[in-house]
């Protein structure tokens, strides 16, 4: 069963997933131009946003509790389990990326060639199309469970 307040906080979630994902697109293409000053001002965004939700689920955990699985149809808990595994793809690579530019320091807008730079760009990369595929996925789970609260 999903209840309308669930259905509402997840809504509300992925607005903000939306939002970190725009920032996150912006960043990248900020970083294409060269503009690493506004590359990082853009993903720090991003990471705020992704952050909030990460809070805001745990306080739905404990307030609303976990939805209840056993009533969704199994093509809608493989729809989550896949999702579930793109958000974990997009959170490792983000955090790797987040760690990599702490090293190479934007701030002073100069992009430092090396294999740190290069592995920054790809997990950076990685993170960005897996928050793509978050997004795209959320919305097929999200439809999910406004189908089975009509059922």
């Amino acid at each position: 069963m999903v209840t309308a307040a669930s259905l509402v906080y997840w809504s509300f979630t992925w607005l903000v997933v939306f939002g970190a994902v725009a920032f996150g697109l912006r960043g990248g293409w900020l970083a294409r131009r060269g503009d690493l000053v506004e590359h990082a001002r853009a993903i720090r965004i991003s990471l705020r946003l992704i952050g909030f939700f990460l809070v805001t689920y745990v306080l739905k955990a404990l307030v609303l509790g976990r939805e209840s699985l056993d009533t969704w149809p199994r093509s809608a808990v493989v729809t989550l389990r896949v999702h579930e595994s793109i958000v974990l793809v997009m959170l490792l690579a983000g955090i790797a990326a987040w760690g990599l530019a702490r090293r190479l320091d934007p701030g002073k807008g100069r992009w430092q060639p090396g294999r740190r730079a290069a592995l920054h760009r790809l997990c950076g990369r990685t993170a960005l199309a897996a928050a793509v595929g978050t997004l795209l996925s959320a919305s097929l789970v999200l439809l999910a469970m406004f189908r089975l609260a009509r059922s």
